[in-house]
């Protein structure tokens, strides 16, 4: 058999090998994610994913320096998710295309936006916990990513508000005090009853989102 062809058999094993250790990469991170939400991130340790995926302490370390190194990559994942699942405010997009919604379809939009950010932490209600409850205080590092990543989605919020003034169809207002109001409220709906469990089912969310985006116009549409 020629070398090139030693190299072309080899390439299967070679991405069998990769995609396994990519799986056991992702093992480790969803047992850590259950782990720091069940027990809390301090109280966590090595130890426990250990003993709970049945692997030597090495084998975490091939992959990970520590358990903040384990943390760190689960809020990355976390965002990165979020990210993509809501890439933009729709409101905005349309205003800066030089659309004019009416108050119907901007209702709808903001819906429609507010259901996909509900739906996102209940689908991940583990890593929701963890961010939600501890991840402020958890480690430094960590602290400044959640607040980079909640101070864009308030400057896209502001970013719109302003639009929507200046094109008349709000009341002219504090932007900035409002964005925050509106990313209170949301926050809270999500730590009572998302985070609680007191939503059981999806079918639950996309009320939630038409009755949250409700409040939150009433103050702000202009008369």
């Amino acid at each position: 058999m020629s070398v090139l062809n030693l190299i072309s058999a080899a390439r299967p094993c070679q991405e069998m090998a990769y995609k396994k250790s990519e799986q056991r990469k992702q093992q480790i991170l969803d047992c850590a994610k259950h782990l720091f939400a069940q027990k809390g991130y301090q109280a966590a340790q090595i130890s426990d994913i250990c003993e709970e995926l049945k692997i030597a302490r090495g084998t975490v370390y091939q992959y990970f320096e520590n358990k903040e190194n384990i943390f760190t990559t689960l809020i990355e994942q976390y965002f990165e998710n979020m990210n993509k699942a809501l890439p933009e405010t729709p409101v905005q997009s349309a205003f800066e295309r030089g659309e004019m919604p009416d108050l119907t379809q901007i209702q709808n939009m903001l819906t429609d936006y507010t259901h996909a950010f509900l739906l996102h932490m209940y689908r991940d209600r583990d890593l929701g916990r963890i961010i939600f409850l501890e991840g402020f205080t958890a480690l430094p590092g960590i602290k400044d990513k959640l607040f980079e990543f909640f101070e864009d989605r308030k400057q896209r919020t502001v970013a719109g508000l302003r639009l929507g003034v200046a094109l008349g169809v709000l009341r002219p207002m504090n932007a900035d005090l409002i964005a925050s109001a509106m990313m209170g409220t949301t926050t809270r709906v999500i730590l009572d009853f998302i985070l609680e469990g007191r939503v059981t089912s999806e079918d639950e969310l996309r009320p939630m989102a038409e009755e949250l985006v409700a409040f939150q116009l009433r103050g702000v549409i202009a008369r």
